[in-house]
């Protein structure tokens, strides 16, 4: 049974560049925060900063980790992130290979 604070989910976060999106990802798995992370390159991200509308190209983290980790998971990535308010999004993970499951858990521990 999986108790609440090892709940998988999966944070999503942008960067600018793959320099940083490859720092917070060794980061956060060398530092147990994360079993995974993914870098997406090349997404475009259309938004409104400062009354503009800006589109830039970026590169987008899927990070696999556990509800405990989160907060931690979350200051790492602010404390190493580049923007002033960095996208950083969880998304509990309902279902999923129970064995893969159990990885992430075991990965961040």
């Amino acid at each position: 049974m999986i108790v609440l604070e090892n709940k998988p989910i999966v944070v999503l976060s942008t960067t600018p560049d793959l320099k940083c999106a490859k720092e917070i990802a060794h980061l956060l798995v060398q530092k147990k925060k994360a079993a995974c992370c993914n870098i997406i390159p090349n997404i475009i991200s259309v938004y409104e900063w400062d009354s503009k509308i800006n589109e830039d190209n970026e590169y987008l983290l899927i990070i696999k980790s556990t509800s405990g980790k989160y907060k931690d998971l979350e200051q790492l990535i602010i404390s190493n992130h580049p923007y002033d308010l960095p996208e950083i999004i969880s998304v509990d993970i309902e279902k999923g290979y129970p064995a893969y499951m159990n990885w992430i858990i075991e990965s961040t521990r």
